[in-house]
């Protein structure tokens, strides 16, 4: 198996205010403007761009409910929309299994579906299993692919890890900012100021709401959180952000704490959800970004939450 590099990008963030009101935003997605007023929005869409990569326009846009489910649905789907390089070769009611082939690692691949690895063996493009060859799901061999296989635990199990460090003066809490939190990186390819949302995009339009943002075109940037004084342990990583039809077909790509996944975003209904993107021993000061910056699609961000795994 080829060698890989791994591409590790670190950052974070501190606030638990909540991530949005919904009692300020209405149906169409408008939003008071800092001056009080309400932006016209003849046309809810936050486009960004040509119908390929960008937003879809909605007349509806229902909020969610802001509390994520702690047992995603097993759905092996979204591996492969999350990364084309990386294959689904058997599923079953309660576990996926498949291919990487970009050197991401098991965990990022289970992650995409909401899922942990369970097991994880040598493997090669084409859905090939090297069976005798069993791996550590948390192994850093340098592969740029392997037989990974995915499920859901009920159990706390990682929790017990004794090479994550806790403290039961100062437990896990659950820690959230909303997306004006973030620092952005090429603020002029964000639109920020009109929705509950942050979202790259590239048509002029949106300057009515947001006076800074003023787009070169490329829709790239990034977006980064920074979380200080995270209490030790064991927390599930959620990115919020709005799906629409027309987001990043590549999915959005999310580093949380050096872990790189790729989120779809790319569905019509127009919701504002929250993606899970993986189970994380944490500590101290941890940085999220949503990087914009290796693909020219439209990629939406409305905060981030980490979860204590109960």
């Amino acid at each position: 198996m080829p060698n890989r590099s791994l591409v590790i990008v670190l950052f974070c963030a501190a606030c638990s205010a909540p991530l949005h009101d919904d009692s300020k935003t209405s149906a169409d997605d408008t939003q008071a403007e800092p001056s009080g007023e309400t932006p016209a929005d003849t046309d809810p869409s936050d486009t960004g761009g040509d119908s390929d990569t960008d937003d879809t326009p909605s007349d509806t846009d229902p909020a969610d409910s802001g509390a994520p489910s702690s047992t995603p649905t097993i759905d092996c789907d979204l591996i492969a929309a999350a990364n084309p390089a990386w294959e689904v070769c058997e599923e079953t009611t309660t576990s996926c299994a498949g291919v990487f082939n970009d050197g991401a690692g098991c965990s990022a691949y289970c992650a995409a579906a909401g899922m942990v690895c369970t097991a994880r063996y040598g493997g090669e493009s084409g859905c090939i299993q090297e069976a005798d060859y069993v791996i550590d799901c948390l192994a850093n061999n340098d592969h740029n692919s392997d037989w990974c296989v995915c499920g859901i635990s009920d159990e706390p199990g990682t929790t017990d890890d004794p090479s994550c460090p806790n403290d039961p003066t100062d437990p896990p809490r659950l820690l959230e900012q909303g997306h004006r939190a973030a620092t952005y990186d090429r603020r002029n390819n964000w639109v920020l100021d009109c929705y509950d949302y942050a979202y790259t995009a590239q048509d002029a339009e949106h300057r009515e709401c947001d006076d800074i943002y003023d787009p070169d075109g490329s829709r790239r940037g990034t977006a980064t959180y920074v979380f200080e004084d995270v209490p030790p342990g064991w927390y599930r990583a959620y990115m919020g952000g709005r799906h629409t039809e027309n987001r990043n077909a590549a999915g959005a790509r999310f580093i949380v704490d050096g872990h790189v996944v790729h989120i779809n975003q790319r569905d019509d209904s127009g919701d504002r959800a929250w993606d899970f993107h993986g189970e994380y021993c944490l500590e101290g000061r941890v940085e999220v970004i949503l990087d914009s910056s290796v693909s020219s699609g439209s990629d939406s961000t409305m905060g981030v939450r980490f979860e204590p795994v109960p």
